[in-house]
C-alpha cells in the first residue's frame, strides 16, 4: 500500500520541480537583461562576406598583450533594438565594459580615409591614449606632426605642431577640436580617437538605427596580427534609416574585446551604391604601457610644443 502512494507523491514532485525549471527558462529567454562571461563572444555562423576594398585591414604579425586574463560576468541590458542588430550590441557593450576598466595604452595607429573626393594614403601614428581625464598624444612616423589633446586642459584645445609646409611657420597651433583647420586630415575630431570612443559611437549607431529598418548583419570569426577575432560585417538597406554608413566591417579580439581594426563603406550619390570612406586599425598594442601626467603635458621636452 505504501510503495504505490510513495510512487505517486515521488512523480508529483518531480512535475513540480519541472515545472519551475521551464518556468525559469522562458524568463532567461524573455529577459531584457544578458548576463554573460565576456570571455564568450557572440559569434554567429554564418557565411562571411567578401572582404571590403580599398583599405581591409592586412593579417600582420605582431605581439598584443591582454589587459587581464579574469572571467568577470557582464551584465548587459539591451534597448529595444533591430533583431538582426542584438548580437552587435552584445559585443560592443562588451568592448565597452572591457576597455573602461583600462586606464589606458600605447599602440601604432594606422588610418586612410577619403577626403575631398580622393583615398589618401595610409598614414602611421604611434598614439598614447589615456582615459580618465580623456588624453591622446599622436605621433606621425613620417615626421610630419604632432599632436596633443588633454580634456580640461590648455582651454579644451588641440596643440598642433607641423613639420612641413605653410602651418610649420608657426610653431604651435592652438585650435577647437572640432574645428574646420583641426578636422582638415580628419573626418573626426580628436576626442573620437580611441577604441573606447569609437566602441561608444557605433554602440549609439546600432541603437538609434530604426527596430524595423532593413540590415543585413553577420558575425563570424576572424584573425587579426595572430590573434583570434570576431567579424561584425554590417550592411544598412538605405541612406534614408542609416546615412552616415552603407557597410561596416569590424574587427574585435577575442580576448581583449579591443576593437582593433574597422573599415566602412559611405554611400554613393544619390544613395545607389557605396564607397569606401575610411580604415582604422590599431597595431602593436600595449596595455601595460606606464603613462603618467608627463605623457599629456606640453611643458614635456620630448614633445616640440613648449618650444
Amino acid at each position: 500500500m505504501w510503495k504505490p502512494l510513495g510512487l505517486i507523491v515521488l512523480l508529483a514532485v518531480t512535475a513540480c520541480m519541472f515545472a519551475l525549471g521551464t518556468i525559469h527558462v522562458f524568463h532567461a529567454f524573455t529577459s531584457n537583461k544578458v548576463v554573460a562571461d565576456d570571455q564568450s563572444p557572440v559569434v554567429a555562423v554564418a557565411t562571411p562576406s567578401a572582404p571590403l576594398a580599398g583599405g581591409t585591414a592586412p593579417v600582420a604579425s605582431s605581439t598584443v598583450s591582454s589587459p587581464d586574463s579574469e572571467k568577470v560576468a557582464v551584465t548587459i541590458e539591451l534597448p529595444e533594438l533591430n533583431p538582426l542588430l542584438i548580437d552587435c550590441y552584445r559585443n560592443l557593450e562588451r568592448s565597452i565594459q572591457k576597455l573602461r576598466k583600462i586606464e589606458g595604452y600605447t599602440a601604432r595607429w594606422v588610418r586612410q580615409i577619403r577626403k575631398y573626393g580622393s583615398v589618401r594614403d595610409e598614414e602611421h601614428v604611434d598614439i598614447k591614449i589615456r582615459h580618465e581625464p580623456f588624453g591622446v598624444h599622436m605621433n606621425w612616423l613620417d615626421g610630419s606632426q604632432q599632436v596633443l589633446f588633454v580634456e580640461g586642459q590648455s582651454d579644451n584645445k588641440l596643440l598642433a605642431h607641423k613639420s612641413r609646409g605653410f602651418a610649420s611657420l608657426r610653431p604651435v597651433w592652438r585650435l577647437p577640436p572640432d574645428s574646420r583647420l583641426a578636422m582638415k586630415d580628419s573626418r573626426y575630431p580628436v576626442t573620437q580617437l580611441g577604441m573606447l570612443r569609437l566602441a561608444e559611437r557605433l554602440k549609439r549607431v546600432v541603437a538609434e538605427f530604426p527596430v524595423n529598418g532593413a540590415v543585413e548583419a553577420e558575425i563570424t570569426t576572424s584573425e587579426f596580427e595572430g590573434r583570434p577575432c570576431i567579424r561584425q560585417f554590417v550592411k544598412f538597406g538605405s541612406p534614408v534609416e542609416q546615412p552616415d554608413y552603407a557597410l561596416s566591417d569590424l574587427l574585435i579580439d577575442q580576448d581583449t574585446y579591443a576593437l582593433v581594426s574597422i573599415t566602412n563603406h559611405g554611400w554613393t550619390e544619390g544613395g545607389t551604391g557605396s564607397e569606401f570612406v575610411e580604415h582604422y586599425r590599431y597595431e602593436n598594442i600595449n596595455w601595460q604601457a606606464q603613462l603618467t601626467d608627463s605623457d599629456f603635458d606640453e611643458r614635456n621636452e620630448a614633445y616640440p610644443f613648449a618650444h
